[in-house]
C-alpha cells in the first residue's frame, strides 16, 4: 500500500497511517454517498434523466468514489484497533486541542531546557530555544545523559570518549542556537542506563537538580515528553518533575516529543483531557535549528565509522523535527 511505502513500509508508524487510512476512506465514501442520495431526493426523479446535470454528477461521482474491496479495508482498519495499533480520534476529546502561538507571546524570563541527551534540546526545542535568545531570555540547559551509548560496538569510540564528544557537541549546538554554552549543566548520567528510581544514585542526581532550579529559579521548564519511546527521556522527565513538584510555586512546564510520533505505540500518546497542544511559529528560527543539529556530528555523520548497528539520526527523522512549527504538549491541569 502507498501509505504504508511512505510509512516505512513496518512498524507502529506505518500501522496507524495504513488503518488511518483505510478508516478515512471508507467514511469519505460513506458520506459523500449520504450526500448524492440526499441531492437525488432533492432534485427528484428528473435528476435520474439527461441531460440533467446531476445526472452526469451522480453517476461519475459514484464510480470514482468507490473503493475497491471496501469490507476488507474496514476488516484491517478494525484490527488495527484490535490490536492496538491505532484509535480514532474523537472530536474534543482523544486529539488535544491545538493552539498555535508567536514565540514572543510567551511571558516566561528564565527559561530552564531538560535534555535527556546531547541532541534533544536541539531536536526537540532548538526553534523555541533560538526564539527566546534572540528575545533576550535566560536560558539554562541540563543535559541528564552522557550520550555515550549510542554507538557501543565502536573500538576506536568507548564510552568515556564518544561522551566527551558529545558534550562538545552539545556546547557547539548551543552557540549555533545563541544560547550560552557557559548555562549548561551536565549531571553525566549513564545513557540508556540511568540510576533506577529511589536509589542512592537517583537521590543524588535529584538533589543537583534542586540545586540548580533552585539557583536559576525557572518561570517555564521545557521537559522531554513523559511518555516519549525512549527510557532516558521518560526518566529524564520523572526526575525533574519530582523536584518541580517540592516548588512553590511551581514553574510552567511544556514536554517535547521526539520519537512519539515516529516510534510510539496508543498507550504512548495524550489520554483524553491530559494535554493540550501548544504550537509555536519557529520559521524564523528554522535554519539555525538545521545548523544545530548538523553539529551533534556523532550522531549525523560518518564520524564514528566501525559501528555498523550504531545510532544515526536519518534525514526523515531530522525533517519531521527541523520544520516552521514546534509543538509541545501542556498539561490540562496546569
Amino acid at each position: 500500500m502507498m501509505v504504508a511505502a511512505h510509512a516505512g513500509g513496518e512498524g507502529p508508524a506505518a500501522a496507524r497511517l495504513t488503518a488511518m487510512a483505510n478508516a478515512t476512506r471508507s467514511a469519505v465514501e460513506a458520506a459523500a454517498m449520504t450526500v448524492l442520495e440526499d441531492a437525488e431526493r432533492a432534485v427528484g426523479a428528473g435528476g435520474f434523466i439527461v441531460p440533467h446535470r446531476l445526472e452526469r454528477l451522480v453517476r461519475d461521482l459514484r464510480t470514482y468514489l468507490r473503493q475497491p474491496n471496501p469490507d476488507g479495508a474496514l476488516r484491517a482498519a478494525g484490527l488495527a484497533m484490535a490490536k492496538g495499533e491505532w484509535q480514532p480520534s474523537r472530536a474534543g476529546q482523544e486529539r488535544p486541542h491545538m493552539m498555535l502561538m508567536q514565540p514572543e507571546t510567551v511571558t516566561a524570563e528564565r527559561v530552564l531546557i531538560v535534555a535527556p541527551h546531547p541532541d534533544d534540546e536541539t531536536l526537540g526545542c532548538g526553534g523555541l530555544a533560538a526564539s527566546f535568545a534572540r528575545l533576550g531570555r535566560q536560558i539554562h540547559t541540563l543535559f541528564v545523559t552522557d550520550g555515550g551509548a549510542s554507538h557501543r560496538r565502536s573500538a576506536q569510540w568507548p564510552r568515556e570518549r564518544l561522551a566527551a564528544q558529545r558534550e562538545t557537541e552539545a556546547q557547539a549546538a548551543l552557540v549555533a542556537l545563541g544560547l550560552d554554552p557557559a548555562a549548561a549543566t551536565f549531571l553525566r548520567l549513564q545513557d540508556a542506563a540511568m540510576p533506577p528510581h529511589g536509589s542512592p544514585a537517583w537521590r543524588a542526581a535529584a538533589v543537583a537538580v534542586a540545586n540548580l532550579v533552585e539557583r536559576f529559579d525557572p518561570d517555564l521548564v521545557l521537559l522531554p515528553w513523559r511518555r516519549d519511546p525512549h527510557c532516558d527521556h521518560r526518566d529524564s522527565w520523572r526526575l525533574v518533575t519530582e523536584v518541580l513538584a517540592q516548588r512553590s510555586p511551581r514553574p510552567a512546564t511544556l514536554e517535547y516529543a521526539i520519537w512519539l510520533d515516529e516510534l510510539g505505540e496508543a498507550d504512548d500518546a495524550p489520554r483524553p483531557g491530559e494535554m493540550e497542544v501548544v504550537a509555536f511559529d519557529v520559521s524564523a528560527a528554522a535554519d539555525t535549528k538545521r545548523w544545530a543539529v548538523a553539529a551533534h556530528v556523532s550522531q549525523t555523520s560518518d564520524l564514528i565509522a566501525d559501528d555498523p548497528e550504531g545510532f544515526r539520526l536519518t534525514a526523515e527523522t531530522i525533517d519531521r523535527l527541523t520544520g516552521s512549527v514546534e509543538k509541545y504538549l501542556r498539561p490540562c491541569d496546569g
